[in-house]
């Protein structure tokens, strides 16, 4: 009979052999899965290699037989001595006032007393055997974890509440169904915040990315403050990181069902992948909530959103998570990216001489025409002064319109993401707007739309406002070129 503790087998594990091992520790490592049923092994005796399902030692081991120790039971022979001493059950004693009657059974409290012992010592044994870690290989058998999975949505709110009475069920039990597109740390991140107890840990939040789409990714979600619960979620790329791109922000939202929610995939509007490169995730609550995650919310733990993005700012942060998304940190990204922000310094330098370019050529605009209606407008204009007004509006208006044919194509979205000093230009956009409202007015009055007091007092508003503007930019613009170049090289931009 083979000796199953005996170590004589040697293993074929990828690229090298372990051993000798005898075959309960072969069986032991088949259920921890570190070797597979399709492997090789070898013993002293035999002529090569074979696959473990050709060897008839390990045929028990395949087909899930428990294996004992190797060494056979004696099978048991009555002791005559025993046996002559034992009593006769068959005869009852004379002396028994119970004389031929059938011996009483059992009492039902008894046999609940012996049941109840049976099913401690189990769960005693159990609980032992967790904490020890021998039921770990248990756990981690796929039929385990595919029975985990399957559970319909009624039975596991019921075995969710076995949990808080056993405990130590809780590493059999998930409060959420297995994910296979999301890290290890992940699920156990979105495993601990739904199965949180909401008395003993409050509110709990947890994000998992989803793997299964890299270039439009989603976000998995879960929480203990309640079913229904209404997540938004912010996915913000920092800016030296992104390939290609200078910013991104997008918002999207999910609720959960179960304990789980997951977002939709992240793309821009067009239906483009994200660029690559490193982004914050930031989960906060929706305004619209059940009455009860409402209540929940209340003891939620604060989390500072100034520094997150402005978007978050007039809401509750509930978690804050980082990932590298659309591709791999690998060398072509950081060669391509050293390419972009070598590209991107140049355009920035370029920017920022054309945003002061158009800052002059705007403040003269505005002199111009504040001189001449001052030198024109004091009174009722004289056909003369209308001709000299008339002759400087056409010139005037000849620059402005070329300008305002330039503003017309800073579209919001080009100056978002094709600008790096985007937030200049549109400063410089709103001030040349001022700039002709301010022209319009006064010329208003040379062609008799207005009279004299009413253009002076709506002249001089939006005059306020033009050098307001102006000042603000010019501002801007110093402190812009006064800000040293962030760690990677790249001028800084301000936040507005």
């Amino acid at each position: 009979m083979e000796n199953n503790t005996e170590k004589k087998w040697f293993v074929y594990v990828k690229d090298h052999h372990e051993g000798p091992h005898s075959l309960l520790e072969i069986q032991e490592k088949l259920i921890q899965g570190r070797v597979e049923s399709e492997g090789f092994v070898w013993s002293e005796g035999m002529e090569e290699w074979q696959r473990m399902t050709d060897v008839s030692a390990f045929q028990p081991l395949l087909k899930n037989k428990p294996l004992g120790l190797g060494i056979q039971p004696k099978t048991w022979e009555p002791d005559p001595l025993s046996e002559a001493k034992a009593p006769d059950l068959k005869s009852p004693s004379k002396e028994d006032p119970t004389e031929g009657e059938p011996s009483p059974a059992p009492s039902t409290r008894s046999r609940l007393l012996m049941r109840g012992g049976i099913t401690l010592a189990l769960l005693t044994g159990l609980v032992g055997a967790s904490r020890l870690g021998y039921l770990d290989p248990l756990v981690e058998l796929p039929v385990v974890q595919r029975l985990t999975d399957q559970m319909s949505q009624w039975t596991r709110p019921i075995l969710l509440k076995a949990v808080e009475t056993l405990p130590f069920t809780e590493s059999w039990i998930s409060p959420i169904p297995r994910l296979d597109d999301v890290s290890p740390d992940d699920f156990e991140e979105l495993k601990r915040a739904a199965r949180a107890s909401l008395k003993k840990h409050g509110p709990q939040f947890a994000i998992g990315l989803s793997r299964s789409h890299p270039g439009a990714p989603s976000f998995y979600v879960t929480t203990n403050a309640g079913e229904g619960f209404k997540f938004r979620i912010f996915v913000v790329g920092i800016p030296d990181t992104l390939l290609n791109q200078l910013s991104f922000i997008s918002e999207t939202e999910s609720v959960v069902t179960q304990a789980l929610g997951k977002t939709d995939a992240i793309r821009y509007a067009d239906g483009r992948v994200i660029p690559r490169g490193e982004y914050r995730v930031v989960l906060t609550a929706a305004e619209d909530q059940p009455a009860a995650v409402k209540a929940a919310l209340k003891s939620a733990p604060l989390i500072p959103s100034d520094s997150i993005h402005e978007l978050t700012k007039s809401t509750q942060v509930l978690a804050v998570k980082s990932y590298f998304l659309a591709g791999n940190k690998d060398r072509s990204y950081q060669e391509r990216l050293k390419d972009f922000h070598e590209k991107l310094r140049a355009r920035a330098s370029s920017e920022m001489t054309e945003a002061k370019q158009f800052m002059i050529t705007l403040s003269s605009q505005f002199d111009l025409t504040q001189d001449k209606f001052t030198q024109l407008g004091k009174a009722k204009p004289t056909p003369q002064q209308r001709k000299q007004w008339e002759k400087f509006h056409n010139e005037w208006s000849k620059m402005q319109g070329e300008l305002d044919q330039i503003f017309q194509k800073w579209s919001p979205e080009s100056l978002k993401n094709e600008y790096f000093y985007g937030e200049f230009f549109q400063l410089l956009q709103s001030l040349g707007h001022s700039v002709s409202q301010v022209h319009g007015l006064q010329h208003g009055y040379f062609t008799g739309v207005q009279g004299l007091k009413d253009v002076h007092t709506t002249v001089k508003a939006e005059s306020i406002e033009t050098v307001r503007l102006l000042e603000l930019i010019k501002g801007k613009v110093e402190r812009a070129e006064k800000l040293p170049p962030t760690p990677s090289g790249m001028p800084q931009r301000e936040v507005w």
